[in-house]
């Protein structure tokens, strides 16, 4: 693990203008849980450590992973980095900087898909809510209505270690128009490359349960992980 040491810190202070009391530099020469109040400098303080890490850092192949819950904290985290020489070497490979979705994405529900041979063109519950809308009949809307259920729902889960399609308004397969025409809608959104954000949870669910050295290889890959806005994240994110 890397030493930064009081003197890395002094150093940093000049060149950003900023100033660290005793919690903070804590907080930086430390790998540890910080809980702080909005405004309370903890996007300075995430900015100042990779600094400091990226000022030592010589891995050509091994990255610090920074996981955010929105793309306004990863944005305002890039912003930060962008104004410092070795801040800026945080953002490109070997490193990652992106919200939990893009990481889930990239390295866990991308990489099932291709290996599936499954095709990913975009991630988007809104673009996949109104292309289903228009592949469903009168009939089946009309069903969905009766149950209370949502096209939204028509989404793959991985349950007892498998991948299965969620079929809203039903338990199990059936034979009726309704249920097939839900399936055939869900076919027509697969051949687009068009899934939910949540389906990729699920992909990525699958990877790991099947492929055991996927978790292994990521570490390895990610030595260093700082998560950002934990408190902010669902439960299937966590």
């Amino acid at each position: 693990m890397f030493n930064i040491s009081d003197d890395d810190i002094n150093l940093l202070e000049r060149e950003m203008s900023l100033q660290f009391d005793s919690s903070r530099r804590e907080a930086l020469k430390n790998f540890i849980d910080v809980q702080a109040c909005p405004g309370g400098g903890k996007t300075t303080l995430i900015a100042a450590k990779l600094i400091l890490l990226a000022k030592k850092w010589n891995s050509p192949y091994k990255g610090i992973c920074v996981i955010s819950h929105t793309n306004v904290a990863k944005d305002e985290i890039i912003s930060r980095l962008e104004k410092h020489e070795h801040g800026r070497t945080i953002l490109s490979y070997p490193h990652f900087i992106g919200t939990i979705q893009e990481f889930i994405n990239r390295y866990l529900a991308i990489p099932y898909c291709r290996q599936n041979n499954i095709s990913v063109n975009q991630v988007d519950d809104e673009v996949c809510t109104k292309i289903l809308s228009f592949h469903i009949t009168r009939g089946t809307t009309a069903y969905l209505n009766r149950r209370y259920a949502q096209i939204s729902d028509l989404q793959y889960k991985f349950i007892n270690n498998k991948l299965i399609l969620n079929v809203p308004g039903f338990t199990r397969k059936s034979e009726s128009s309704s249920y097939t025409n839900l399936v055939n809608a869900k076919k027509a959104l697969i051949d687009k490359g068009l899934f939910f954000y949540r389906e990729m949870f699920e992909f990525a669910c699958a990877n790991m349960y099947e492929n055991a050295g996927t978790a292994l290889s990521i570490r390895k890959r990610f030595p260093i992980v700082f998560i950002d806005e934990m408190q902010d994240t669902y439960k299937y994110q966590d």
